[in-house]
């Protein structure tokens, strides 16, 4: 709802003259808001607002891409696998995670669910970029460290994202996105009748190291009429992981707990 809090206190932290209801994500300092003609980010501190493009406004790369579709029992499937091209124009589109890696490059996990793909602009653009036809992941979480974009999966791979510009336009770009770090990950299981196990992994940055968070969440098994979020009993991190060093593709290595 736009309040603040200053922890370790319990009294609510106030913005006088400002109102801060409806963000939809959170960078740093940056609170975004979404709109039919655009988003645009807000410091409350400062009071500086940057603006950016619409959600429908996304330039795509190959230009002349489309949505390729077959079917399976009667059933329309994405074909071979989910692109933005699929989930472009629904209603439901929304942005789970923005990162503002420098004053002329924001990035942004967009999608529908749990679904979603990486997108770029400048601040103040018209348009964001997207390679059309790369398949959409389950983004748990993006992160600028030193210099570079990293995205972490559901499958707990940490991928880094390489940035090139347009030619035409100088707007920035994904170029390629490579593995980093093979994940060894569990996903969530039902064990006895009621409980559930599942997870929401982050990336953090802490002592000058990247962070992989790991928190594990018991909760009831989900009903058809009761959402699983609201089931949720106990909650606390579990783990913490870090980068090692190393020019080859790496495995997470255990360095702390955290509850």
């Amino acid at each position: 709802d736009g309040t603040f809090y200053s922890l370790p206190y319990p009294t609510p932290f106030r913005f006088p003259g400002c109102g801060f209801a409806g963000y939809q994500s959170a960078c740093g300092s940056w609170l975004v808001f979404p709109r039919d003609d655009g988003c645009f980010l807000v410091d409350p501190f400062s009071r500086e607002t940057v603006t950016l493009p619409p959600l429908s406004s996304v330039r795509l790369r190959p230009p002349n891409a489309v949505a390729k579709w077959s079917y399976e029992h009667g059933a329309k499937v994405a074909d071979p696998y989910v692109t933005w091209m699929h989930m472009k124009d629904s209603d439901k589109l929304h942005i789970s995670k923005l990162v503002v890696c420098s004053p002329n490059l924001v990035a942004a996990l967009v999608g529908i669910g749990y679904t979603s793909q990486i997108l770029m602009c400048q601040p103040g653009a018209l348009s964001w970029s997207v390679r059309a036809y790369d398949r959409c992941k389950r983004f748990e979480d993006m992160s600028f460290y030193q210099g570079k974009l990293y995205a972490l999966t559901k499958g707990e791979n940490l991928l880094v994202v390489n940035i090139s510009d347009d030619h035409s336009t100088g707007d920035p770009q994904v170029s390629r996105i490579g593995q980093v770090i093979k994940g060894d990950p569990w996903f969530s299981y039902v064990f006895g009748t009621t409980t559930m196990l599942c997870k929401k992994l982050y990336l953090v940055e802490s002592c000058g190291a990247m962070l992989m968070v790991r928190r594990t969440i018991f909760c009831r098994v989900p009903t058809t009429v009761e959402p699983l979020l609201d089931q949720v009993r106990l909650r606390f991190s579990r783990l913490t992981l870090s980068i090692q060093d190393g020019s080859r593709c790496r495995r997470w290595g255990l360095t702390r707990c955290c509850f």
